[in-house]
C-alpha cells in the first residue's frame, strides 16, 4: 500500500480536496462504495473535487492513518452548525507515517482545504523546499557537538541527517536551524542556509550557511510562537517542511524578498514621518492590528449613536445615524504617534473618498503580545480626521503599471 508524505500527493493537478481527520466513530462505509463522514464543520458552498477522510487509530502504541479517497456527494446539515458530508466510491489510497500536523500543513483543527496548483510537482519528488531543522543538545545521541552558548559555531558546513525526509530534501533548499534547550538564550531560529548536496545512500545532506541573513536574526532570533503559526508546531521529529504558501512571508520575515535572495536595508527613519501601517513582518499580526484598530473604530462610532456595518472593500465602516451616513477608513500600526504620519492607499480607496464623504481613523501605538494561541492587540490612540479627503497633492505613487505589446 502506498504511503504519502502531504495531503497534495492525493491530489490531481488543479484539485481541490477536503481532509479530515477522524477516530472512525462517524465514518461509514457501505458495501456499493458511498458512505458518510461527520460531523463536521464545514464550508458547504466551496468547491471540492474529492474528500480524504484520515482515519488515525493507535495500534501497540504506534499511531496509524489510512486514507481513504472518496467523491464528493453533499452535506447535510444539523442545527449545531455541523455538517455530515457524503461520500461515493469510497476506497483505501494509502496511508501516512507523518502526523496530521505534518500531513496536512494544519495545526489542532481536524478539517482542512488542500488545493494543488496546476504546475505543483508531486511531492513525492524532490523539490525547492524550505525546511525547519530541529536541534537539541540535550537530548540523548546528539551528534553535531557545537558551543550550546553560541549559535554561530553552527556556521560550519558539517553532514546532517536527514531521517524519513531524504529524499524531499534537495541541493538550493533553504534549512532554518531551530535551536532548542540553550539557556540562558530563548528556543528560536539563529542560522539559516542552503543545502549544497545529498547523499542519498547516508540518508544525509551537507549545506552552507548564509551568514549575512543569519548575523540578522541572531540579533533577533525568530522565535517558537512566530515558528509555530508557519510550520504548525515546534516540537517533534527532527525536519519541517513550510507549506509553499507561506514561503513569501518567511522570506520576509527572515529579510528577504520572494524574488531578491539578498537582505535589503532598512530605510533610514525620516524623524518627522513614521510609516503607517507599520511595516509589520509577521502577516498574522498585521491582521490581527488591523482587525484591533476597526474594532476600535467600531465603538467609537457606535457610542456617538451611529449604527454600524463593516464593510473592508473599498471603505471600511459605513455609520448611519438618521439621513446622516458616513463612510471610513480606518488604518492601524504599533508604530508611536509623530508629527506626521503617512498611510497607504489603494487605488480603489481614493477613487470612492474622491465621491463620498469620508473620515479617516488611525490607531497607533497599538501593543501586540503573545495570547495562548494567537497574538493579541491591546491599547492604541485613535485620531480622528473629518471631513477627509485624499489631497491629489499628498498622493506619492509607489507603483506602476505598464502595458507592453507581447504579439507576435
Amino acid at each position: 500500500m502506498p504511503t504519502f508524505d502531504a495531503a497534495q500527493g492525493l491530489l490531481e493537478p488543479g484539485e481541490t480536496g477536503l481532509f479530515v481527520l477522524t477516530d472512525g466513530r462517524n465514518f461509514t462505509l457501505r458495501a456499493d462504495g458511498s458512505g458518510s463522514t461527520g460531523f463536521w464543520f464545514v464550508r458547504p458552498s466551496r468547491h471540492v473535487d474529492r474528500v480524504v477522510v484520515c482515519k488515525q487509530e493507535f495500534r501497540d502504541g504506534r499511531r496509524f492513518i489510512d486514507l481513504f479517497t472518496a467523491r464528493h456527494d453533499g452535506v447535510i446539515g444539523r442545527e449545531d452548525g455541523r455538517y455530515t458530508v457524503k461520500l461515493l466510491d469510497v476506497r483505501l489510497a494509502g496511508s501516512t507515517d507523518r502526523t496530521w500536523e505534518e500531513f496536512a500543513d494544519a495545526g489542532r483543527n481536524p478539517v482542512r482545504y488542500v488545493s494543488r496548483p496546476v504546475a505543483h510537482a508531486r511531492m513525492n519528488a524532490p523539490t525547492m523546499n524550505t525546511w525547519l531543522y530541529h536541534i537539541n543538545p540535550r537530548r540523548a545521541g546528539w551528534k553535531y557537538h557545537w558551543n550550546v552558548k553560541d549559535p554561530e559555531t553552527l556556521l560550519d558546513g558539517k553532514k546532517w541527517l536527514a531521517g524519513k525526509m531524504f529524499r524531499q530534501v534537495a541541493p538550493g533548499n533553504l534549512i532554518c536551524i531551530f535551536t532548542k534547550n540553550i539557556l540562558p538564550k530563548p528556543d528560536g531560529v539563529y542560522v539559516v542556509g542552503t543545502v549544497n548536496s545529498v547523499d542519498l545512500d547516508g540518508r544525509n545532506f551537507d549545506w552552507k550557511a548564509d551568514k549575512k541573513r543569519s548575523a540578522r536574526i541572531r540579533a533577533v532570533p525568530i522565535g517558537k510562537k512566530v515558528i509555530r503559526r508557519f510550520f504548525g508546531r515546534s516540537r517533534g521529529g527532527s525536519m519541517q517542511r513550510l507549506p509553499p504558501a507561506k514561503l513569501a512571508d518567511w522570506l520576509e520575515l527572515l529579510g528577504k524578498g520572494q524574488v531578491s535572495m539578498s537582505i535589503i536595508p532598512p530605510r533610514k527613519p525620516d524623524p518627522d514621518l513614521d510609516f503607517l501601517p507599520g511595516f509589520e513582518h509577521d502577516p498574522v499580526v498585521r491582521k490581527v492590528i488591523e482587525v484591533a484598530a476597526v474594532q476600535k473604530a467600531r465603538r467609537h462610532y457606535e457610542k456617538k449613536g451611529y449604527s454600524v456595518v463593516e464593510r473592508g472593500k473599498p471603505y471600511d465602516l459605513r455609520c448611519k445615524r438618521g439621513s446622516t451616513t458616513v463612510y471610513v477608513e480606518v488604518k492601524g500600526t504599533r508604530t508611536k504617534g509623530a508629527k506626521k504620519l503617512k498611510i497607504f492607499l489603494t487605488r480603489n480607496e481614493v477613487k470612492f473618498a474622491d465621491t463620498h464623504r469620508m473620515e479617516l481613523f488611525v490607531v497607533h501605538s497599538i501593543t501586540v503580545v503573545d495570547g495562548k494561541r494567537s497574538p493579541r492587540a491591546r491599547g492604541g490612540v485613535h485620531k480622528r480626521f473629518t471631513p477627509w479627503r485624499p489631497r491629489p497633492a499628498h498622493l506619492e505613487p509607489l507603483m506602476y503599471s505598464y502595458v507592453v505589446d507581447a504579439s507576435v
